[in-house]
């Protein structure tokens, strides 16, 4: 249980034991280099990067921690990374925990998490790559995405799996809660037969005055779809839809899917989807819908729910932009008429995923109402 320093700008012996001596490549401590319960404080004021790191170590009595800060250690300062074309950073140990590192890469996957059990915590990860199959963060295994920045750029027309803030991949446990995850125009979030998905109090928004198609794709790619919760999400002009339910397979691999208290706001297009559920009817069965409030769609707000669904509640209709000030992600829920205030409607209890009725601080459909990640992350 050591603990090492990273900083391109140290001077001393560069062997990683003290802020002077710190490390200057994070090579130096890639590979198996690290031991479970070592922590590696890791600061760089501008922009750093080489040539891709791999971690490999699987931590097994305690994790390993990698944790930016700008002025002392535990500051909670980010450590700024990237600027590069190549792939920067990919855990493929498990029980590995990341924070505060702030990475903008020009390339086809910025992060990529290919052990188990791995977190990021108040992380911004950006792909700047402008080619098709853009990801900013892929997981291909159980991972937990706490309080981060995630966007990704793709300037062709929107495909499924291009453009990819987040893209998750036959996994079985993946938590994704307060972040704020946007893209110019692919997908905000891809999980491909992923079980056990917990997708909460985030905010899916395109930059200003741009369209993000999809927020949330859930496809089933002949695998399982199961246990997955998308609740109280702010989803802000989508193009095509929302949130899009994709090929889920039978019942027997399929069940126990929720969608509660989502706040969708589209772009206007005359064909754009609130919730799009594109399956047969008994696979409609194995989602719960409640709840949810969706407007400014041309083509609807749940489209393609067969007879045997599990409906809930018919869906909040949103006449008005529900939020303060979304082109400048204040997702506060403004006082409108058909707006914010439809949201907060005493005709429509707000339950929370275990169908229970929110306490007071939560009774808002939609991301929690936190911007301490956007007011301390700069997102320009």
């Amino acid at each position: 249980m050591a603990i090492y320093y990273f900083n391109p700008d140290a001077t001393g012996a560069n062997d990683g034991t003290s802020e002077a001596d710190a490390w200057t490549a994070i090579s130096s401590f890639g590979g198996s280099a690290l031991s479970s319960g070592d922590t590696v404080y890791m600061k760089s004021s501008s922009r750093y990067t080489e040539a891709e790191v791999i971690f490999t170590t699987d931590a097994t009595t305690g994790t390993i921690r990698l944790k930016g800060y700008s002025s002392t250690v535990e500051d909670d300062g980010m450590c700024m990374l990237g600027d590069g074309t190549n792939n920067l950073l990919q855990f493929d140990g498990d029980l590995w925990v990341v924070e505060n590192l702030d990475i903008e890469q020009d390339c086809q996957i910025a992060v990529e998490s290919g052990g188990m059990n791995n977190i990021f915590k108040r992380c911004k990860i950006v792909t700047t790559d402008t080619a098709p199959n853009a990801i900013a963060l892929y997981v291909e295994k159980e991972a937990s995405v706490i309080d981060c920045y995630i966007e990704a750029t793709d300037s062709t027309t929107a495909i499924a799996r291009r453009g990819t803030a987040i893209y998750a991949a036959w996994g079985d446990s993946l938590v994704i809660q307060g972040c704020v995850i946007r893209g110019y125009v692919g997908v905000g979030l891809s999980a491909i037969s992923q079980s056990w998905l917990i997708c909460t109090d985030n905010i899916f928004a395109p930059p200003s005055n741009t369209t993000m198609e999809t927020a949330i794709w859930i496809d089933g790619d002949a695998g399982t779809v199961s246990g997955c919760v998308v609740s109280n999400n702010s989803i802000y002009k989508c193009g095509t839809q929302g949130i899009y339910y994709y090929d889920l397979p039978s019942p027997t691999d399929s069940h126990n899917n929720i969608c509660h208290n989502n706040i969708i706001w589209a772009d206007g297009d005359a064909s754009v989807v609130g919730i799009l559920d594109y399956a047969s009817d008994a696979e409609n069965t194995t989602i719960h819908f409640l709840n949810n409030a969706i407007g400014n769609v041309g083509g609807g707000d749940y489209v393609n729910f067969w007879s045997g669904i599990t409906a809930g509640a018919a869906p909040v209709s949103l006449t008005a932009d529900p939020f303060v000030d979304g082109d400048n992600l204040d997702f506060r829920l403004n006082t409108v008429s058909g707006g914010g205030a439809a949201c907060r409607s005493a005709s429509t209890p707000v339950t929370n995923f275990f169908e229970l009725t929110s306490t007071p601080n939560r009774k808002d459909l939609g991301a929690v109402q936190h911007s301490g990640l956007i007011e301390r992350i700069s997102v320009s």
